[in-house]
């Protein structure tokens, strides 16, 4: 964790760190993080995740166009963004470093609209190029460069996918 070390996400056991290259789950995120990790991972009555960042591993490896695809083209091409919700080996589900990057997990960071261009851009989820495109796009980067400039004048993604209102005024972000 940003306020611990590295023994605190990632175990003393060298030979289990090397075997998950370094990953860590997102069960051992929700040990100090089980609301945001229950907002993720909330499930309907039917059993199926409500949260569709939480499906993404699922609906990937499901895909025909993902079955076919040649393996060393399929990081790339689709697992780089559908491992935002990598199903673990302790069955916990969702990769919380996909947007709070890791060692540093700033919240602050992750509403930034670039953290969701990562995975949002490109010609099949063209999602980033078209908000910075749009007016508020615009805005944001216009204010963001000027020396006392105000971002906050402009809606970004966590605007309205993330909406603080769902829990209040004043209350954190949802991860639902």
């Amino acid at each position: 964790s940003a306020a611990g070390g590295c023994v605190d996400c990632h175990g003393t056991d060298h030979e289990v760190i090397f075997a998950n290259n370094g990953r860590v789950s997102a069960g051992t995120c929700a040990g100090c993080h089980p609301s945001q990790y229950a907002e993720f991972s909330l499930k309907d009555a039917s059993g199926g995740y409500v949260n569709k960042h939480a499906l993404g591993w699922t609906r990937m490896l499901a895909g025909a166009r993902y079955q076919v695809m040649p393996e060393a083209e399929r990081y790339e091409m689709c697992e780089r963004c559908h491992n935002v919700g990598y199903v673990y080996d302790d069955g916990s589900v969702g990769k919380c470093d996909s947007c709070h990057t890791r060692h540093v997990f700033s919240a602050d960071e992750a509403m930034e609209p670039v953290a969701c261009g990562t995975c949002h851009m490109g010609p099949d989820h063209e999602q980033i190029d078209m908000w910075e495109k749009s007016k508020h796009g615009v805005v944001y980067t216009t204010e963001k460069e000027r020396p006392g400039g105000d971002p906050g004048r402009a809606p970004t993604c966590v605007t309205c996918h993330q909406p603080e209102q769902e829990n209040g005024p004043g209350k954190p972000l949802t991860h639902n």
